[in-house]
Order: structure tokens, then C-alpha cells, then sequence
């Protein structure tokens, strides 16, 4: 916690803001030059803060918070921005009676804001109300998008995985190792245009039903909750809610046509230099990083620390079953108290039934790859026996056919069969993959946490402390 007077570089510390979202909010005033800025502690310190976001820095947009210098504060790192004085979306929409007309006035202004980070190159991946600014009159409203990548980002470091929990998330941000793009900022800025137009979220909350919900793409039209608004917009929002992340809009700039017509266009951005804390225009490359020498910087990582910290991406497999009941046994009997064994297990058994459900997808996608060209006497007896097998062997043998399916795949697109229609079922697998990979990294990391004790304990009970030959055969299949 800093104090009034504090100084953070050359920058002196004016009050304390509140929470921003992403850390501890300051106002801070430069010692010499006077300028007000906002400055956000962050509550962790990595190097990969600074090296991800220095393309962020010196951007400037109308719509956009200008993202200034990354500083040390004390033992922890501190993001320096433009002041505004705006408050959050969420603030302003459940403060103000406005009309449809003002609130889509509102959404264009944000779709310019990410169009234009788009345009240089710059995600959000975390889009939701409150990192959407709204400061002016409600009658003119000054729009601003913050925080560009900064809250996945201080997940992934915090937690090893950048899976987001946000109701505004795309299906496949939620997915583990997923490549992203543009589609999953259209697919938030939807969510968050269905809201401001409905008043109610599209798909709400965490829960396995809204989960399912989203990645089956069921909500309620938004034309049949409001008739007023237009057929354009309720179709342009719809379809940036679809699952797929090819079946929605393909740029910030397609979305924004559909909704507001041909006349949509994004301007592009700026990038500046900065200088003493402001963004000057410039002819070169944007200083990246602004480090104080109030506090010494954080002790360089080795190169096993940042393994460690990013922890492998989790994708996954198997039938745990009474394998898992069978751990929980020997843990709570043996009374060791291994949390780090707890958080495996836990992890491992929230991922049996979305990857027994990715199974089951992969086996929906046999016809389709037969159709291409595949191999019907090499998938269908696979298809079979996953069709066949307990529920405690569906997520190995839909491995099986999942490695399979891959390998006919492949052999189709070498043969020039339907590119497109390849290119889809390619991105159905890679979900299942990364679902399975993830399986397959928590069971891994379970029987690491257990090899230390759970051998010692099973003794001591008389039983034996091996995983069940399921589950061998799909790590064995995985390595």
C-alpha cells in the first residue's frame, strides 16, 4: 500500500483510488513536468509483464487509455496511464435511464477503441464493463477501453494458466492452450453489447449449464428481449455470440458494419514516444519500459523459474473413476495434509467430464472426416469400441479415435479434399486435443504430487498405490 508523498520514480503519489481491477489505483503527479497520471500496483512482479505488454506502450486512440511506462513500485511492478476521470460501463449503465440509441452510441465508440488496438496489432482477451471507461456527460459520453491483456496475463502468471472465468469470455478463451485471435474480442464485445441492450448477460455465470450453454451457442435473440432494438443489431450481436470462433465476424471492423452499416470504419492509432510520462509524437519505436530507480528491480529469474511459473499448459485424459476415489482414500487416511496432492486431484476430477464430453464430440466428427476421404476401416471400429466402451474407458478410447481421426485428416487435406471444410473439423480436434492434453497434465502432475507419500501410505493400508491400467494405457498413449 503506498501513502500520500510517496515517490515512485519521478512521480509523487496524490491519493489512493481504489481497486482498478487489475491492482491498487493511485493518482501520482510528476515531479517535474506537474502531469497527472493514474498509476496501478500490480499484485505480482515477472519480467513477462514488462516483455508482453512493451507493445501496448505509446499507443494512443481516442478510445483507448493510453498505456504509458511499466515502473517499480517498492517489490512490485506498476502500470502508469493517462489520468481519466471516468467510471466503469457497468456504473454507468445501471446509473442512467438511456435510450437504445445511447447505448449503441456508446458501443460503437468501444468497437472503435479495440478496432483500432486490433489494427496495430494488440488484443484484449479479457474485454469486459468494467475495463470499459465512461467519463463527460451522459449526453456526450468520452469512451475509453483499458487494460489490454493485462488481467489474462497477471492470471497466467499468478496461476500457471490464462483460463478465463469472465462471463463475457469466448468459449475458447476458457479452453487451455488455445491459440487466439481477433474473434474472441468480438465474441466479449457481443456479450457485452447483448447486455447493454438487454439488460441481462447472454450467458450468465460460471456454472456447467452456462458453460454448456455458451459453447452450444443458446441464448435468447436479443430482438425477442428488446423489439426496439434493430434486426441488424440483433442479428450482427447473434452472430458474434456463435461458439465457433470462424463462424462469427472476422475483424472489429466487419462486426462494427453489421451492426451500425457500411459507413463503420476504424481509425488507426498512434504511436508515440514517451517522454518524462506523456506520449509524444514520435518517429521511432515508443520507449517500452520506464523502470524507477527508487527500488531495486525484482532478481532476473532463471530460466526454471519461469518454467515454473508459467506451468506447462494443462491438456488431459483418462477414466479416473475409482482411481480417484481410490486417492482420496489414501489421502485422507494417511492424514498428510499435502494440499498440493488435494489441488492435483481436484483439478484432475473437474476435468473428467469435459473431456469424457470432448470424447464424445470427437466421435461425431467420424463421418465427417470419412466424407473427406478418412479411412472408414480404420475409424469406425474405433468409433465402435469408444460407442461401446464403460464409462470409465471413454476418454482413452476417445483418445484413440481422436489420434486417428488426425492422422486421416491430414491424409485428406494432402489430397486438396475440401480445405474448408477440413479447416473446421481441424478446429473441432484441436479443442478436443487441448481438452485432452489438459486431462492428461493434471493426472500427470497428480501422480507427481502423490509419488513422495501415497506409495508409503498405500502400504501401510495393505493396497496397492498404481494408477488402473486405463489410465496407464492413456498416459502411456500420451508420452
Amino acid at each position: 500500500m503506498l501513502n500520500q508523498g510517496d515517490q515512485v520514480g519521478p512521480y509523487i503519489v496524490r491519493r489512493y483510488l481504489g481497486s482498478s481491477g487489475i491492482g491498487a489505483g493511485y493518482e501520482v503527479e510528476h515531479g517535474a513536468m506537474g502531469t497527472t497520471h493514474w498509476l496501478n500496483v500490480l499484485p505480482l512482479s515477472s519480467p513477462r509483464v514488462a516483455v508482453e505488454l512493451s507493445d501496448q506502450f505509446g499507443f494512443v486512440h481516442p478510445n483507448v487509455l493510453t498505456t504509458l511506462a511499466l515502473l517499480q513500485a517498492g517489490g512490485s511492478m506498476a502500470l502508469l496511464t493517462d489520468m481519466f476521470a471516468g467510471r466503469p460501463l457497468g456504473d454507468i449503465m445501471a446509473e442512467h435511464d438511456m435510450s437504445i440509441g445511447q447505448r449503441l452510441d456508446i458501443f460503437r465508440e468501444i468497437l472503435l477503441g479495440v478496432g483500432a488496438a486490433h489494427a496495430s496489432g494488440i488484443l484484449h482477451l479479457d474485454l469486459r464493463p468494467s475495463y470499459v471507461l465512461i467519463g463527460g456527460p451522459i449526453e456526450a459520453p468520452i469512451v475509453k477501453v483499458a487494460f489490454f491483456r493485462i488481467a489474462r496475463l497477471l492470471k497466467e502468471i499468478d496461476e500457471g494458466g490464462a483460463v478465463s472465468t469472465n462471463r463475457f469470455a469466448a468459449p475458447e478463451v476458457m479452453m487451455p492452450g488455445i491459440e487466439l485471435g481477433a474473434s474472441a474480442d468480438v465474441f466479449a464485445l457481443a456479450a457485452i453489447g447483448y447486455e447493454m441492450l438487454s439488460g441481462r448477460p447472454a450467458f450468465s455465470g460460471n456454472t456447467p449449464a452456462a458453460v454448456r450453454a455458451k459453447t452450444m451457442g443458446k441464448f435468447e435473440p436479443l430482438s425477442s428481449l428488446v423489439p426496439e432494438v434493430p434486426g441488424a443489431v440483433s442479428d450482427a450481436i447473434g452472430q458474434g455470440l456463435l461458439p465457433r470462433p470462424y463462424d462469427r465476424h472476422a475483424s472489429i471492423e466487419e462486426f462494427g458494419i453489421a451492426l451500425f452499416g457500411p459507413n463503420f470504419h476504424i481509425t488507426h492509432g498512434e504511436r508515440r514516444e514517451v517522454q518524462d510520462g506523456t506520449a509524444r509524437p514520435a518517429s521511432s519505436r515508443p520507449t517500452p519500459i520506464e523502470l524507477s530507480r527508487a527500488a531495486a528491480p525484482p532478481e532476473p529469474q532463471t530460466e526454471e523459474d519461469r518454467e515454473a511459473a508459467m506451468i506447462p499448459r494443462a491438456v488431459l485424459f483418462g477414466g479416473l473413476g475409482a482411481t480417484l476415489a481410490f486417492l482420496v482414500l489414501i489421502v485422507s487416511i494417511a492424514g498428510l495434509g499435502a494440499m498440493s496432492v488435494g489441488s492435483a486431484l481436484d483439478q484432475a476430477g473437474a476435468l473428467a467430464g469435459p473431456t469424457t464430453k470432448a470424447s464424445l464430440e470427437v466421435s461425431g466428427l467420424v463421418d465427417d472426416v470419412i466424407a473427406l476421404g478418412g479411412d472408414g476401416a480404420r475409424l469406425l471400429p474405433l468409433q465402435r469400441a469408444f460407442n461401446n466402451a464403460s464409462n470409465q474407458k471413454k476418454i482413452p478410447t476417445g483418445y484413440r479415435l481422436y489420434q486417428e481421426l488426425n492422422v486421416q485428416l491430414e491424409a485428406a487435406v494432402a489430397k486438396g479434399r475440401d480445405p474448408e471444410a477440413a479447416r473446421r473439423i481441424q478446429y473441432e480436434l484441436d479443442v478436443a486435443g487441448n481438452q485432452f492434453e489438459a486431462y492428461v497434465g493434471a493426472v500427470q502432475a497428480w501422480n507427481e504430487a502423490t509419488s513422495s507419500f501415497v506409495g508409503g501410505a498405500a502400504v501401510r493400508l495393505g493396497i496397492a498405490a498404481e494408477p488402473g491400467p486405463e489410465l496407464v494405457d492413456m498416459l502411456e498413449g500420451a508420452s
